[in-house]
């Protein structure tokens, strides 16, 4: 079912049918080479944590938010494993557009 899941987001990121997607869980941990992910211009990898107390999912899904409301501010998200992504001239451009709505 895992990998069907994946089969199907990396279809729609690759697509461009998702203007933007955050990747924070991957099959094997820690990485050892870049997720295929990795170069996109529409996706940002963020770390996972493994501790799953019930403050921990309340303060993830707050940390989530958080990163959708910068993004979508302007901000730069804390943690971002690959921050120059805001550099890039296409990130930017998209990022842009997801500011507007």
């Amino acid at each position: 079912m895992v990998a069907g899941l994946v089969a199907s987001l990396g279809r729609l990121i690759f697509s461009c049918l998702l203007i933007m997607a955050a990747i924070g869980c991957f099959a094997t941990e820690p990485l050892t080479a870049p997720p295929r992910f990795a170069g996109l211009e529409n996706v940002l990898l963020a770390p996972h944590s493994i501790a799953m107390t019930i403050e921990c999912v309340r303060d993830m899904g707050r940390a989530a938010f958080q990163v959708m409301v910068d993004l979508s501010l302007g901000l730069k998200p804390r943690g971002a494993l690959n921050p120059e992504l805001f550099e890039r001239l296409e990130f930017q451009a998209k990022w842009k557009k997801f500011q507007k709505r």
